[in-house]
């Protein structure tokens, strides 16, 4: 078997559960929701065998200047054999088409690949998990909002600014998701999805870290089951208190981007991110 037996093409619309398999081979958190909205709103380049069928993705959506790539698959047959760096550099190519800086959160082992195309750190992340916590409540407080039009603009609103880029079409998306919550407190504001291992927490913005600390608190008593939070290491205090409610660091991102140069926005209000995925 070799790469050049495969054919470039892309991911359709009607795709999604090949996606869907992708992601469950490699143990990531993806749903079908997930790649639906991908494939709608975003760009996933594959390669296909012999018989046509989707073995590695990688996937571009684009937030005006920032192009994020994510999903970047291999099926383990498959894998070890250039797929994944040639799906780079067709994400790349896309990026640039677009005047859009490319940006990814990479695994360790990735960002060795990924510091060969010339993509530098510019952050950190720590991926934490908690298993289901049996002592959690279940009644949502105030803070707990329906995701209406005015949270979820509060929410796009304080993305952008953290971010650097509008999102609030994902944003949107996801608030709109069967079993998605939206919190808010004070400044602070957080999405809470369904995951294929475990509900996601993020995106999570604040203007302080307390207000980060008291919107996370309300999430833990609202949240009984399985959780995962990609949290950004700037903020060591509370990542040492996510640890004493009972999460586990289970693997580090680094934060990539094209030549080293930093995102529009103001990294200090982000303080968990909406996924590797989504940036």
């Amino acid at each position: 078997m070799d790469a050049i037996e495969t054919t470039a093409g892309d991911l359709s619309a009607g795709e999604s559960t090949r996606g869907v398999e992708l992601s469950s081979e490699a143990h990531w958190n993806q749903t079908p929701e997930d790649w639906r909205h991908f494939l709608a709103r975003g760009h996933v380049l594959c390669e296909r065998d012999g018989g046509g069928r989707a073995i590695a993705t990688g996937g571009l959506m684009t937030y005006g200047d920032v192009a994020w790539i994510g999903l970047v698959l291999v099926t383990p047959a498959w894998r070890r054999r250039g797929l994944a760096t040639r799906l780079m550099r067709r994400c790349m190519d896309l990026a640039a088409e677009q005047g859009a800086l490319a940006g990814l959160d990479a695994t360790p082992d990735g960002a060795k690949v990924y510091e060969g195309l010339g993509f530098r750190a510019i952050d950190r992340l720590t991926r934490f998990r908690r298993a289901v916590d049996e002592s959690a409540g279940s009644a949502p407080g105030e803070e707990l909002l329906t995701p209406d039009a005015d949270a979820v603009d509060r929410l796009c609103a304080l993305d952008a600014g953290a971010f650097g880029a509008d999102r609030s079409a994902l944003l949107a998306d996801i608030a709109a998701r069967p079993g998605a919550r939206l919190y808010r407190a004070d400044d602070a504001a957080a999405l809470v999805r369904l995951g294929r291992t475990a509900r996601h927490v993020g995106p999570l913005h604040a203007g302080s870290e307390e207000a980060a600390t008291r919107l996370l608190a309300r999430i833990l008593e609202e949240e009984r089951g399985p959780l995962l939070i990609d949290f950004f290491d700037r903020h060591s205090t509370i990542a040492a208190w996510l640890a004493k409610q009972g999460f586990s660091g289970e693997r580090p991102f680094l934060r990539m981007t094209l030549g080293g140069a930093l995102l529009p926005g103001s990294p200090d209000t982000a303080f968990a991110a909406a996924g590797p995925e989504y940036g």
